[in-house]
């Protein structure tokens, strides 16, 4: 019961944090505020569950709850939809092209950022037990 609770409230702080990101955040009708908090989703989750290797409950509730809530792929699709029936297929084929391809190399990028904090956090570790020989 407390899982569901904690995932409740970081779902709720997700949420309300993409809907500030969001205000006004509309150029010319394109869902500039959908796509960069998608962008920045699929950078920081990786990141974040990397990070939270050795505590699987905090993974989950972060990961599931706020990031489940703050990254919008409905409305990334609701976006994308409009889009179509307005007929701005050039702003569509951006949109589109930039979601899913900014999507995965920001979220490689996090996992390419993961690995490079690791090493240096072995290294580091490996030091210290020399010093303290």
């Amino acid at each position: 019961m407390i899982l569901q609770v904690l995932l409740f409230i970081f779902g709720a702080i997700g949420g309300i944090t993409r809907y500030f990101i969001g205000q006004g955040l509309m150029i010319n009708g394109f869902p500039i505020a959908t796509l960069i908090i998608n962008l920045l989703g699929a950078f920081l989750l990786p990141i974040w569950n990397d990070r939270q290797k050795e505590r699987p409950l905090l993974k989950e509730i972060i990961g599931v709850g706020f990031f489940g809530a703050f990254t919008t792929f409905s409305s990334a699709m609701l976006d994308t939809l409009t889009l179509i029936i307005k007929g701005q297929f050039i702003a569509l084929l951006i949109y589109a092209t930039i979601t899913v391809l900014g999507g995965f190399l920001l979220a490689y990028l996090g996992t390419l950022l993961t690995g490079v904090a690791h090493e240096e956090t072995d290294e580091q570790v490996i030091e210290q037990e020399e010093s303290d020989k």
